[in-house]
């Protein structure tokens, strides 16, 4: 389940952050594995989100918009899949860039 925020600053900057409440049932809850019982992992996370984008006019150039973006996400707390809380593991966070050129 996620929650969502953006927010423009102003014409050329916008913002957003994102809450993530995460239910993962990926073994089969009440199975016995390496002597721990198995359950469903559960985890909350956050995303951050920037764009950037500016028109310009420069006589003879094709492209007249540049746009910049970067987002992190699944920024959270660790996940575990058995009974005993001392085996938790990080989500993954991934941190991602990009940019633009449009006509």
């Amino acid at each position: 389940m996620d929650a969502s925020y953006s927010r423009r600053f102003s014409k050329s900057f916008s913002a957003a952050l994102t809450s993530r409440y995460i239910q993962s049932k990926i073994i089969e809850p009440g199975l016995a594995v390496a002597g721990n019982e198995t359950k469903i992992g559960r985890s909350f996370a956050v995303d951050v989100s920037a764009l950037y984008r500016k028109k310009f006019n420069t006589p003879g150039l094709e492209y007249n918009m540049l746009s910049f973006g970067m987002n992190v996400s699944n920024i959270g707390s660790k996940i575990s899949y058995v009974s005993n809380s001392d085996n938790k593991e990080f989500i993954p966070t991934n941190l991602r860039f990009w940019n633009k050129l449009f006509c």
